[in-house]
This record gives structure tokens, sequence and C-alpha cells, in this order.
């Protein structure tokens, strides 16, 4: 019997997440920025504080949202920046969904929010999510 599957008709930019690493407590960091953030996971494993952030409101394209978040970093106070600074990681995070059209997706990232990243020491990482949703069983 077939597996039902579920296609997603065209392929999009999802949003853009923050994600914050440390051994240290992020609550800091959460509190500079406000409201203008909604708190997808602030978790502690294993010694690990792991703080999950997205905008909101949602951002209008990818650009905007680095600008909003090296802004956000920008305007911390010296003593939070340290902690953004010490950090384990930093990464931005843009989702895409893969969809059945078109043949070719460009996503561009501009070279001045490239240099907006490397100015707050963030990574950005593309994470693609199957058109179908369903997860294929390892080959051996």
């Amino acid at each position: 019997m077939k597996t039902p599957t579920r296609l997603h008709d065209e392929t999009a930019r999802l949003g853009t997440e923050l994600e914050v690493v440390a051994h240290f407590d992020l609550t800091p960091l959460l509190e500079q920025f406000g409201a203008r953030v909604a708190v997808l996971r602030s978790s502690v494993d294993a010694g690990r504080h792991t703080l999950w952030l997205e905008l909101d409101p949602t951002e209008t394209d990818l650009d905007d949202a680095v600008r909003r978040y090296a802004a956000m970093i920008e305007a911390l106070p010296e003593d939070v920046r340290r902690l953004w600074d010490t950090s384990l990681d930093r990464c931005l995070n843009t989702g895409i969904q893969a969809g059945r059209g078109p043949n070719g997706f460009a996503l561009a990232l501009s070279s001045a929010s490239m240099s907006l990243e490397a100015a707050i020491s963030t990574r950005h990482q593309f994470t693609v999510y199957p058109a179908n949703g369903v997860r294929r069983a390892p080959t051996t």
C-alpha cells in the first residue's frame, strides 16, 4: 500500500529565526529584545542554554530579517553585548519549504546583509523542508 503524501504547491521562504547557544543564562539577552521577538524555545540541556526567537511582527523578506536582528544586537548595552559575543553559537536560520514548483528557487541575501551578519559575528543557515513532509527511512 502506498503511503499518502502531502505536497506543497510552491516552494516558499519561511521565517528567519535567531538561535543562540551558551554556557550561561541568556535571559538578559531576551529581556533586551522584549516584544520585538517571540520565543520559540528557551531551554537548558546538559548545561547549555538555548534560545530560539522569531521576529514579531515577522519580517517582510530575508534582508529585512537580517537588518532587524542586527539592529537589535548593535543596540545591546555593553554587558549584554558581551554575553552575545561570548555565546557558543549565534545563528540566523532561514527556513525554506520545498514545493512542487518552480524548478528553481532563488533566495538572495544582499552583500549589505552579509556585512551586517559579519559585524554581529553570526552565521546564516538555510534549512530546507521536504515538499511532502514525510521522512524517508534510512537505507541500509
